[in-house]
């Protein structure tokens, strides 16, 4: 299991790159768009199912637009964890790393757009696991250089819990709203 596990995020890894490097030429080759935009969000994630943690955070990521219709960037993100709502908060903070993908079909001034995040989670000298999500939102241009954003996320965060599970590791099944500011 172990070894399927790694031969997976090996694939992953190669994918991500080959995406990059061609998002990078592509962006080279045209000046009509600024690629560098960053994206700040805030958002609040229930957990459901067996594992009911539920997290609010601050996400922030860099990412380069290929074309006025796809970005790709790296994420980093402050998530604190609860069990129930509001919670205990002992000891769950973790800080997960991540690619941020971004599609957005129209370019009008209220857009929707679809987000794909991956990567891993760590907490302070400890590695937590994978972290995904998956979303659609919608967002708004309200001038050439920013833009606010509302999305719905579904994601999965693998996690060793000090409270509830006694140190067990448990994959936290979570559906989630932020809103955000982009600008360039």
């Amino acid at each position: 299991m172990h070894y399927k596990f790694k031969n997976i995020m090996k694939h992953l890894l190669i994918l991500t790159s080959l995406i990059l490097a061609a998002c990078f030429n592509l962006t080279a080759q045209t000046d009509a768009i600024k690629p560098g935009v960053t994206n700040i969000e805030i958002g609040y994630s229930h957990g459901y199912m067996q594992h009911e943690y539920d997290y609010y955070g601050l996400d922030i990521a860099h990412s380069y637009h290929a074309n006025p219709h796809f970005s790709t960037g790296l994420g980093i993100g402050l998530h604190n964890y609860a069990w129930g709502f509001p919670g205990r908060f002992e000891n769950n903070v973790v800080l997960p790393i991540y690619l941020d993908f971004r599609y957005y079909p129209l370019t009008k001034k209220f857009a929707p757009y679809a987000l794909v995040k991956g990567g891993y989670s760590f907490r302070l000298f400890e590695e937590v696991g994978v972290f995904a999500q998956t979303g659609i939102g919608l967002k708004y241009n309200y001038s050439s250089s920013n833009s606010l954003f509302l999305n719905m996320t579904y994601g999965i965060q693998k996690f060793k819990s000090s409270y509830y599970y006694k140190y067990d590791y448990r994959y936290i099944k979570a559906l989630g709203l932020a809103i955000g500011w982009s600008f360039r």
